[in-house]
């Protein structure tokens, strides 16, 4: 995999120009990362279709990610090492963690400083999205990945989504918590399934279909929705 591209969208001083020890002043750089990656190397075939994936001249496909940069103003004075933020649901997590700032649950665009942990000792931070559900905005990071084709058309199928609960409710989106849904395609197919587990790894067991629909509950009463469940 590489970063063939690189779409800076801001370019602005990190903690209004503070400086952090023998490291000085930090800026922060927002943009958007353009990867090619070759389906066919070792390393990349557990990633489920990305064989199906269009591919350019090279023989690679392509995708896109946001992505935040912190670095000293004054490359010179940084330690010379990268410490990669894959983040978690979208939120930037590595810098709040390791300066012992509070982070902030439902995700942010500012960067908390904290104690200055990392930044006295001149590390550059790189948050880097990966999920494609994510809503991507200026608080959460994601990516623009590649969709799978086959027959010329893109790939279409069952989706297993997990959901769990932890207080009682009657309807639920059907995605990772609140991140983009996917929606059904047909919201009467008598196909779908709904599958119960009492604990993690044991026995599924199935809920009839006529005990459950894709719709939500809303002040007029349940109504079909084919983000819902």
């Amino acid at each position: 995999m590489a970063v063939i591209g690189v779409d800076v969208t801001s370019r602005t001083p990190f903690a209004e120009g503070r400086s952090f020890g023998a490291a000085g002043a930090y800026e922060r750089i927002d943009g958007i990362f353009t990867f090619a990656v070759d389906p066919t190397h070792e390393a990349n075939q557990g990633i489920i279709d990305l064989a199906l994936a269009p591919r350019e001249a090279d023989g690679r496909a392509r995708f896109a990610s946001d992505f935040t940069l912190l670095v000293p103003v004054d490359s010179a004075l940084g330690n010379r090492r990268l410490i990669v933020d894959v983040v978690n649901r979208g939120r930037r997590q590595v810098v709040p963690t390791f300066n012992l700032a509070v982070p902030n649950r439902q995700g942010s665009a500012g960067i908390p400083v904290g104690d200055g942990f990392l930044f006295q000792r001149g590390y550059s931070v790189a948050s880097v999205g990966w999920q494609s559900d994510v809503y991507r905005s200026d608080m959460l990071l994601g990516i623009d990945a590649p969709i799978a084709y086959e027959g010329g058309k893109p790939v279409r199928g069952q989706v297993v989504i997990e959901i769990r609960p932890d207080t009682v409710q009657h309807t639920r989106l059907l995605a990772n918590r609140v991140h983009r849904p996917y929606p059904v395609v047909d919201i009467d197919d008598p196909t779908a399934r709904l599958l119960v587990r009492e604990w993690e790894d044991g026995p599924y067991e199935d809920v009839p279909r006529s005990h459950w629909s894709f719709a939500k509950e809303s002040p007029e009463g349940v109504v079909p929705s084919n983000e819902h469940v």
